[in-house]
C-alpha cells in the first residue's frame, strides 16, 4: 500500500508544473512524445487525474493554482469523496475538490487555502500555488497514510538543501518528508 501511494504521489509530483482546465483527449498538441514529462502526463490523463484545454493543449508551462492542485489530489486520492461533493460545482468548478481537500485535512498548514471557508476559496482558488503549499498538501496526504521518511533521512535533507534556512519554518517538516521520500526534488544547484 505504501509503495502504491508513494508511486502515485511521485507521478503526481512530476505533474506539479502542469495545469488542468477543461476536458480534452490525449495526446496533447503541446506535449510531444519527447517532452520530459510526457509519460507522466499521459499516465495522469489516462487515470483521470489531469486533463487539458478544449483546444487540445495541456499547458505544461502554465501556473498551477490551488484549485488545480486540490483537484488533482482529490481525483487521485479521494475520488469517492470528490464525487460525493459534486453538487457543490454550482458554486464554482473547484468547489467539490476544495471541499474534499478540506474534509481530508489536505489544506491544513497551507497559506491560502487552509481557512476552510468557501468565500476564502473563491478569492484564493485561482491564485498560483507555491511549492511550499504543494509540499504541505502532499505531506498531509502522506502523513494521513503513515508514510514518512525516517528521522535520519529527514535530517539528511537539511544538510543537502543549500537554501534550507530560507524555507519558512511552518513548511520545513513537509519539505523534509517529501524531499526525503523523493516526492519533491530541488533545483539542480
Amino acid at each position: 500500500m505504501k509503495k502504491r501511494i508513494l508511486s502515485l504521489t511521485l507521478a503526481l509530483a512530476a505533474c506539479l508544473s502542469l495545469t488542468i482546465a477543461a476536458q480534452a483527449a490525449a495526446p496533447f498538441t503541446d506535449v510531444p512524445p519527447d517532452h520530459w514529462a510526457y509519460a507522466d502526463i499521459q499516465k495522469c490523463c489516462d487515470q483521470g487525474i489531469v486533463n487539458g484545454y478544449t483546444n487540445g493543449a495541456f499547458g505544461p508551462r502554465n501556473t498551477v493554482t490551488g484549485a488545480h492542485f486540490a483537484t488533482m489530489l482529490a481525483r487521485m486520492f479521494y475520488p469517492d469523496q470528490l464525487a460525493a461533493n459534486s453538487g457543490l460545482s454550482s458554486q464554482g468548478w473547484y468547489m467539490p475538490a476544495l471541499q474534499t481537500a478540506y474534509n481530508a485535512n489536505l489544506l491544513t498548514g497551507t497559506s491560502r487555502l487552509a481557512g476552510g471557508r468557501s468565500d476564502n476559496w473563491k478569492s484564493s482558488a485561482n491564485l498560483a500555488l507555491n511549492r511550499y503549499d504543494m509540499a504541505q498538501m502532499l505531506h498531509n496526504i502522506l502523513a494521513a497514510r503513515n508514510v514518512t521518511a525516517s528521522a535520519g533521512e529527514q535530517n539528511a535533507v537539511r544538510d543537502y538543501i543549500v537554501d534550507w534556512n530560507s524555507i519558512p519554518a511552518q513548511y520545513r517538516t513537509a519539505v523534509q518528508n517529501c524531499y526525503a521520500l523523493g516526492v519533491l526534488t530541488g533545483m539542480s544547484n
